[in-house]
């Protein structure tokens, strides 16, 4: 028997080498089997949630379902801003190019199986064929071009676009049923909300309005947007083969909560009496009606001073919250202006608080000069044997000077202060203005005198109108009230909003005494053309020329001319209002505030009187006397 040959030292090394070879091969592919093994088990145990949540989002899409806001409605509840269903048509751009929903679109439309349009057409040819007999269907339903409807579109694959909106009922469904019919990919018609004004004319700047997010971007729209905006819902809609959606069957919706309702202290009545009043023009050649004024602003503000509430305010120029067109400030509460003979209160209501005159006190006016080292002062109509009561009523610049100089200027701006100016009211409405009125360290030489007849300060109508809602009160300062209470989705109250005391002003006797020279003021002094027959009226007039920051000086021919007062029946003061016309476009004889602003009162106070069936007393009725005005 032979023998086999005996191995050479490099055949054994090769066949150690191959050996080891074989292992660590073995070993390498149960190394990644296994990992491969692990993988798959930790994507399907592990991760298994996530992926089908991903899968699912390819399939679902997730709709914010918007809540309707809170209305806003006045004092009666009538209803002067509310949310309505409305209805948009959107253009899925990834559904409109999906390749299956595309090679489908072209099947149907040119009879062929899938099979054969993927023979004669490429994908992209195919895609781009869809697209045009999607978007020419559609143009004409939405009263679009086809070109224009593709500019909405864009060239863009991916994405959302609204190419049309705020659709009614009726054709919001025979939208619906069109897509459906034609199966239209990536067509939808959803449902949405809109603000809807059923007086779009009416109190545009207290209302203000929304964007296309249905969130308060002006007017109390704004200012009292988290009581109004409710909580968003969620939908979501799982998408069909055929390019369609339908709600989840998986994930149930979410109902959205609807926002709280305001109820305003606005008067939509009296609210349409005064902005008719604005726009009116008359016959009457000695009468004042504002579109002939070519003003650059008029501000009116009518408050019931019972409880601050602010039935009406209204501004020219203006615009309409159907199309709005070019936005108006409120000139109300957002605009400021030197006040002229107005501020006078200021002076009086301290003196008279301090006791340190009374109405009868005389003064001596030195016949309408007035001239002390660097004061120099001049009355246009001086007042022969003048008492607090005359001067007030005739509007002596030197009284108010020498009346404010009795309290020092640290009491006086305390006064000032104190009557609300310098700060905002605190009233609910978005971009009010402070004002100006500097500290007392800050004054010069002529600030004392430039002050008490209504210059060196800025208000705004609004602090105006309150500071002197003060004195009619009694001498107690509130908030104006623009808000009444905040209701719930079926009218009920949640929250009463009451009138806000602040402080004490002046003492009841010193209000009392004020308010009895405001009469006089209508009665025999610069406001005769403010009296309404029948009713007791008083107030204050203030004529002031206008400043202009660029030419650091004062303009020549250019006046804000203003009136606040008052109209009181036999049961008490049923209202008042601040006039304040800015630039009027008339003779110099006729810039001040008696002529144009007192008479303006005097319309509007007297037509709503009349609507409200106010009775005028016959014993009150104004006697015949020759007309003063001031500067």
């Amino acid at each position: 028997m032979s023998m086999p040959p005996p191995l050479h030292d490099s055949d054994s090394k090769l066949e150690t080498t191959l050996y080891v070879r074989a292992v660590v091969l073995s070993a390498g592919l149960t190394v990644v089997f296994s990992l491969l093994g692990w993988r798959l088990v930790n994507l399907h145990v592990n991760q298994g949630d996530t992926f089908r949540q991903a899968a699912r989002e390819i399939f679902q899409r997730e709709v914010v379902v918007p809540a309707a806001r809170g209305a806003l409605m006045d004092r009666q509840g009538e209803v002067l801003a509310i949310d309505r269903r409305s209805y948009s048509v959107v253009v899925d751009r990834n559904l409109l190019a999906d390749r299956n929903l595309a090679l489908r679109s072209v099947s149907a439309e040119l009879g062929q199986k899938v099979t054969e349009v993927e023979r004669h057409y490429t994908l992209e040819q195919a895609r781009q064929l869809s697209v045009d007999r999607c978007l020419d269907l559609l143009a004409p339903r939405l009263g679009l071009g086809a070109a224009a409807l593709r500019g909405l579109v864009g060239d863009s694959v991916r994405g959302e676009v609204v190419v049309a909106k705020e659709l009614r009922d009726e054709e919001a469904q025979a939208l619906k049923d069109f897509i459906e019919e034609e199966s239209l990919p990536g067509v939808f018609v959803r449902e949405g909300l809109r603000r809807f004004h059923p007086m779009p004319d009416l109190a545009v700047h207290i209302l203000g309005f929304t964007n296309n997010e249905n969130t308060g971007v002006e007017g109390i729209e704004k200012s009292m947007d988290s009581v109004l905006r409710g909580v968003p819902g969620h939908q979501w809609f799982e998408r069909t083969s055929k390019g369609g959606e339908r709600l989840s069957s998986t994930r149930p919706p979410q109902a959205p909560q609807s926002g709280r309702s305001l109820r305003l202290t606005l008067d939509h009545q009296i609210q349409r009496l005064l902005e008719e009043e604005l726009d009116a023009v008359g016959d009457d050649p000695a009468d004042v009606y504002v579109p002939l004024l070519k003003a650059k602003g008029v501000s009116v503000i009518l408050m019931d001073p019972a409880t601050n509430s602010i039935l009406a305010m209204a501004s020219r120029p203006h615009h309409n919250l159907a199309d709005r067109g070019k936005l108006t400030p409120n000139l109300a509460v957002s605009e400021t202006f030197e006040p002229g003979s107005t501020f006078k209160i200021g002076a009086y209501i301290g003196v008279l608080d301090e006791q340190l005159v009374g109405l009868a006190t005389p003064l001596n006016l030195h016949g309408g000069r007035y001239e002390k080292g660097e004061i120099r002062i001049r009355d246009d109509h001086p007042v022969e044997g003048a008492t607090v009561l005359t001067a007030f009523s005739h509007s002596s610049n030197i009284a108010a000077y020498k009346l404010a100089s009795q309290l020092g200027a640290v009491r006086y701006h305390g006064y000032l202060r104190s009557l609300g100016f310098g700060a905002r009211t605190g009233v609910p409405l978005p971009n009010e203005a402070t004002g100006l009125l500097r500290p007392v360290e800050k004054w010069g030489t002529l600030s004392m005198r430039s002050l008490s007849f209504g210059y060196e300060v800025n208000v705004t109508p609004l602090q105006l109108l309150n500071a002197f809602s003060a004195v009619i009160n009694g001498g107690m300062m509130r908030e104006p009230r623009l808000v009444e209470a905040v209701l719930d989705q079926d009218g009920g109250v949640l929250e009463d909003r009451p009138p806000v005391e602040l402080h004490r002003v002046c003492s009841e006797a010193a209000a009392r005494q004020l308010r009895t020279a405001m009469y006089e003021v209508v009665k025999k002094g610069t406001a005769k053309q403010a009296a309404i027959p029948g009713f007791l009226v008083g107030g204050k007039t203030g004529t002031a020329q206008k400043y202009v920051p660029a030419r650091k000086a004062y303009a020549d021919g250019a006046y804000v001319v203003t009136f606040v007062g008052f109209a009181e029946s036999m049961a008490g003061v049923e209202l008042m209002g601040v006039v304040v016309v800015d630039d009027a476009d008339v003779p110099a004889n006729k810039e001040y505030g008696g002529h144009l602003s007192a008479p303006l009162f005097r319309r509007i106070a007297g037509k709503i009187l009349a609507h409200r069936g106010v009775e005028p007393n016959p014993e009150w009725m104004p006697k015949n006397s020759t007309l003063a005005v001031d500067r």
